[in-house]
């Protein structure tokens, strides 16, 4: 499975090592990508401008996380 992520934790959180971890010990063989971590906090709009971006590159089967 591919997981995409798209948050406004910002560039080098340790939040986002966090998110990963817990993704990866309930799901080892996924492939996560990083979208971005640069959202303004709280603009959903600013985070599905960016994810619109992208999102037409990935398999069907992909999950996109907003956080």
């Amino acid at each position: 499975p591919i997981l995409t992520l798209t948050s406004d934790y910002g560039e080098g959180s340790p939040h986002i090592a966090q998110l990963k971890g817990a993704i990866l010990s309930r799901a080892s063989l996924a492939t996560v990508v990083d979208v971005t971590h640069s959202i303004c906090k709280f603009d959903p709009l600013q985070a599905v401008f960016q994810l619109k971006q992208v999102v037409h590159e990935f398999p069907d089967n992909t999950v996109h996380m907003l956080c």
